[in-house]
């Protein structure tokens, strides 16, 4: 077993009672919430979630996720018929990123996420989602996150914070006032 001494120590946020085999228990906690949510079971498998972000919070993927199945998951309206119920679900896949920007090695992935995640809301009709201050507020939050990820050094958030500024200022033909993005697109012949 003296070759045991040779193995580097695991990194400070491995050194609990799983050490090295941490992101190994982590996978098999994520397929356990996988499995969980898709069996209806939804507090069982975000409390499988968390388990696996608490045994593995380094890798960016858990994340984004658990953010994405809590927004376009529960958030969807197939799941959830009440508008203002679906706002709560986003809020709560956006708390998610939020948490794991302090504590993933890549957190530009996490705010490029959360600006995306924007941009969808931004883009639904309000009868779908009701978000405080509509599109115009929801456009304004995807490019502050895009922003963000900028910061962080994310290669594609700079173009894409570019378009959500472009959407928040976009005029309205009738007062010139802003508005928020146009529902249907026409790509240039």
């Amino acid at each position: 077993f003296a070759g045991l001494a040779l193995l580097p120590a695991p990194p400070a946020g491995r050194r609990g009672p799983l050490g090295p085999i941490a992101s190994f228990a982590a996978t098999v906690q994520w397929a356990r919430a996988d499995a969980a949510i898709d069996g209806g079971r939804l507090d069982v498998g975000l409390a499988r979630a968390e388990r696996a972000l608490e045994l593995d919070p380094a890798p960016s993927e858990g994340w984004s996720w658990l953010a994405g199945v809590l927004v376009h998951r529960f958030g969807a309206p197939e799941f959830e018929a009440n508008p203002m119920s679906r706002r709560t679900w986003v809020e709560a896949g956006l708390a998610v990123l939020a948490r794991g920007e302090s504590v993933t090695r890549e957190p530009e992935e996490l705010a490029f996420h959360a600006g995306l995640i924007m941009a969808f809301v931004a883009s639904l009709p309000e009868e779908v989602l009701e978000w405080p201050g509509g599109a115009h507020s929801a456009w304004t939050a995807a490019a502050e996150h895009f922003e963000r990820a900028k910061n962080l050094g994310h290669a594609r958030a700079d173009d894409a914070a570019q378009a959500a500024w472009r959407e928040v200022h976009r005029p309205t033909p009738d007062t010139g006032a802003p508005e928020g993005p146009p529902r249907t697109q026409t790509l240039p012949t």
